[in-house]
């Protein structure tokens, strides 16, 4: 298992989405946010959360899916993302806020243009899709 400070992103690159998994998942007014992401992939599992305290995002990877997601957690798939399920993990980028805190990770599936942004913010993660303007 890794974390942010220890994580190993090409254990992961090129990896086909199985399922993307949500927990404490509000998709209201204001937008997509949930407590944790989990990225089900062929061989590894990627968890993203926020530390609530710095609003920086946590990574955490692991082979072993039940452990890392918890056998009493209440995760729900995240059907506001499934047309990413099936498609191959791609690059990814983490940027810093103007204080130095990790608080942006960014995702692109089956290409090298940035598709998905989970924002740590109000100490919550945040969702985006990003488009090419």
């Amino acid at each position: 298992m890794g974390t942010s400070s220890q994580f190993d992103y090409g254990l992961l690159n090129g990896q086909r989405v199985e399922s993307i998994m949500g927990l404490g998942v509000d998709n209201g007014k204001a937008g997509l946010n949930a407590e944790e992401v989990a990225l089900c992939l062929e061989r590894e599992t990627l968890l993203i959360s926020v530390n609530p305290s710095t609003d920086e995002i946590i990574l955490e990877s692991s082979s072993d899916r039940d452990t890392l997601l918890g056998p009493a957690r209440r995760w729900v798939s995240m059907s506001s993302l499934s047309q990413y399920v099936g498609k191959e993990l791609g690059w990814s980028w983490m940027a810093r806020d103007y204080r130095g805190y990790a608080d942006l990770f960014i995702l692109s599936f089956d290409a090298v243009w940035p598709q998905i942004a989970f924002c740590g913010a109000a100490s919550s993660l945040w969702i985006y899709e990003m488009r090419q303007l």
